[in-house]
């Protein structure tokens, strides 16, 4: 009854966590942009820290994702196999997990790429104070 429980709470959390790294990623992406169209300086200075805390956010809540579904992956044979798709099934889980690896992989280039333009807007101030 336990390690059923606590399946279900790894299931549930690596569900969340996979909601809280897409939102996070989309959030940097909307501090990126608020960050360069306002030309007020403390927005920009906002728009940095903010997008320092939520990449952290972003970067435990991949770690959990991949964490849970290595969980999830040992697992579903007993919790979540379907008789009635039968072997059906692992077709749709390999497509899937090609489309979640797309997205996975496009959301990380996107932060690097955004991590790297905030820098750079950075030392721009920092060297326009100068």
């Amino acid at each position: 009854m336990t390690v059923d429980l606590l399946i279900i709470l790894n299931n549930f959390f690596h569900d969340l966590a996979s909601a809280m790294w897409f939102c996070g990623t989309l959030t940097l992406l909307a501090l990126l942009r608020a960050g360069k169209q306002d030309g007020h300086p403390e927005v920009a200075a906002f728009s940095r820290q903010l997008f320092r805390r939520v990449s952290k956010v972003t970067n435990v809540s991949l770690a959990a994702v991949v964490l849970g579904g290595v969980v999830r992956a040992i697992n579903y044979q007993e919790y979540e196999w379907l008789p009635a798709l039968g072997r059906d099934q692992v077709g749709l889980l390999v497509v899937k997990h090609i489309l979640l690896t797309g997205i996975v992989v496009g959301g990380i280039y996107l932060q690097v790429r955004m991590a790297r333009q905030f820098r750079q807007a950075q030392d721009a101030e920092r060297t326009s104070v100068s």
